[in-house]
Protein backbone atom coordinates (compact mmCIF):
# COMPACT_ATOMS: atom_id res chain seq x y z
CA UNK A 1 0.00 0.00 0.00
CA UNK A 2 1.47 3.35 -1.07
CA UNK A 3 0.23 6.73 0.12
CA UNK A 4 -1.02 9.07 -2.64
CA UNK A 5 0.41 12.60 -2.57
CA UNK A 6 -1.66 14.21 -5.35
CA UNK A 7 -5.28 15.34 -4.96
CA UNK A 8 -7.56 12.45 -5.96
CA UNK A 9 -10.80 13.96 -4.60
CA UNK A 10 -11.96 15.25 -8.02
CA UNK A 11 -13.05 18.50 -6.39
CA UNK A 12 -15.09 16.96 -3.59
CA UNK A 13 -15.10 19.04 -0.41
CA UNK A 14 -13.70 16.74 2.28
CA UNK A 15 -13.07 17.91 5.85
CA UNK A 16 -10.13 15.51 5.87
CA UNK A 17 -9.11 12.57 3.69
CA UNK A 18 -6.34 10.10 2.91
CA UNK A 19 -5.68 8.05 -0.21
CA UNK A 20 -3.57 5.03 -1.08
CA UNK A 21 -2.63 3.01 -4.18
CA UNK A 22 -2.98 -0.75 -3.95
CA UNK A 23 -2.79 -3.27 -6.82
CA UNK A 24 -3.81 -0.81 -9.54
CA UNK A 25 -6.62 0.69 -7.42
CA UNK A 26 -6.95 3.93 -5.49
CA UNK A 27 -8.56 3.78 -2.04
CA UNK A 28 -9.92 7.09 -0.72
CA UNK A 29 -11.20 7.46 2.84
CA UNK A 30 -12.54 10.80 3.96
CA UNK A 31 -15.01 12.75 6.03
CA UNK A 32 -17.60 15.00 4.33
CA UNK A 33 -20.17 17.40 5.72
CA UNK A 34 -22.37 18.66 2.87
CA UNK A 35 -24.92 20.71 4.84
CA UNK A 36 -25.11 22.23 8.30
CA UNK A 37 -28.24 20.25 9.19
CA UNK A 38 -26.94 16.93 7.80
CA UNK A 39 -24.76 14.44 9.68
CA UNK A 40 -21.08 14.04 8.92
CA UNK A 41 -20.42 11.22 6.43
CA UNK A 42 -17.52 8.78 6.42
CA UNK A 43 -16.80 8.00 2.78
CA UNK A 44 -14.63 5.12 1.53
CA UNK A 45 -14.23 4.71 -2.22
CA UNK A 46 -12.23 2.19 -4.23
CA UNK A 47 -11.74 2.74 -7.94
CA UNK A 48 -9.45 1.69 -10.75
CA UNK A 49 -6.34 3.89 -10.78
CA UNK A 50 -6.76 4.65 -14.50
CA UNK A 51 -10.55 5.13 -14.41
CA UNK A 52 -11.95 8.34 -15.85
CA UNK A 53 -15.51 7.44 -14.86
CA UNK A 54 -17.18 9.99 -12.59
CA UNK A 55 -20.71 10.63 -11.45
CA UNK A 56 -22.72 13.57 -12.83
CA UNK A 57 -21.16 16.00 -10.34
CA UNK A 58 -17.61 15.17 -11.36
CA UNK A 59 -16.80 13.64 -7.99
CA UNK A 60 -16.16 10.08 -6.90
CA UNK A 61 -19.49 10.15 -5.10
Amino acid sequence: MQSVDEDVTDGADYIDHAAWRLSGKVVLAGVKHDATDAPVQLVVVVRDDQADVQDDGGEWL
